[in-house]
């Protein structure tokens, strides 16, 4: 009787658990998560240095009521704007351009919405369904400050 409690026990953990999660995907695939079903874009831009983006990452981004909008309504994408792979994206190659010893950028920043004056972490751009920039806000984010700008694009 007790295992089969604590198998009941474990199942709904794992089902609360799942239903939770933040739903990512990778820059290369909005060409044709678009063509499928057209919905507003979140990115996320971070350095693996940023103190404030893990923050961001480990309160804002684990609400329930943002990742339950962000599920419905948005196509969510974590980009580090310091990684050296390059991306294909649009129809074109975009690549880390070093600006000293061990630092640089990713060119897909300023595809994604960063502008030179906004070179900072954490960012957060909100695209249209067609990818064009709607705004972006630099620094951390609390999940109540992501709801009212969610709400702002999406009525």
């Amino acid at each position: 009787m007790l295992y089969k409690i604590s198998i009941s026990i474990f199942f709904l953990f794992i089902t609360v658990f799942v239903q939770a999660q933040l739903q990512q995907y990778k820059i290369e695939q909005l060409d044709s998560l678009q063509r499928s079903q057209p919905r507003p874009v979140l990115v996320f831009m971070y350095a693996d240095w940023c103190v404030y983006c893990k923050q961001m990452r480990y309160t804002s981004f684990r609400n329930k009521k943002l990742i339950e909008v962000l599920n419905k309504q948005f196509y969510v994408i974590s980009f580090n704007g310091e990684q050296q792979t390059d991306i294909y994206f649009r129809g074109k190659k975009f690549v880390f351009v070093p600006t000293g010893k061990g630092t640089g950028y990713h060119e897909v920043l300023f595809a994604l919405g960063m502008s030179q004056q906004e070179m900072g972490y954490p960012s957060t751009s909100f695209l249209r369904s067609d990818l064009s920039v709607i705004d972006n806000a630099g620094g951390y984010l609390s999940a109540r400050e992501l709801l009212t700008a969610i709400g702002k694009i999406v009525q």
